[in-house]
């Protein structure tokens, strides 16, 4: 990570997504200022990392967002467990027998298809 592209502007608000995430999506535009002294205490530091940059930790629960997505948006400054063989739910289930899949369908044409 370029810590230049966060600029530092003493006397505003701090990014808090720069705070939480080490990264900020507007980098060099940003209005807010991005401490760089805030940067020495990064994840990596406390706990070990997995492949994908984001932290290991046994002792905490697993987050719900990587469990669901595989994708974390805190990255290595997350509190919760990232697995590394974790099997990701990608959603409802489009099974056709499902009661919840077609249920609007399902309404209208008990309802004589709204007449």
């Amino acid at each position: 990570m370029q810590v230049e592209e966060f600029p530092e502007r003493p006397g505003e608000p701090e990014c808090s997504y720069f705070l939480k995430t080490r990264g900020c999506k507007f980098k060099s535009n940003c209005k807010f200022h991005h401490p760089r002294n805030r940067l020495t205490k990064l994840a990596s530091a406390t706990c070990i990392l997995s492949d994908k940059g984001l932290p290991l930790r046994p002792d905490q629960n697993v987050c719900t967002h990587y469990s669901r997505y595989g994708i974390c948006k805190f990255g290595p400054a997350c509190k919760f467990d990232h697995p590394i063989n974790q099997s990701f739910s990608l959603g409802p289930s489009l099974d056709p027998q499902s009661p919840y899949s077609n249920s609007a369908r399902v309404e209208v044409a008990e309802n004589g298809g709204g007449n």
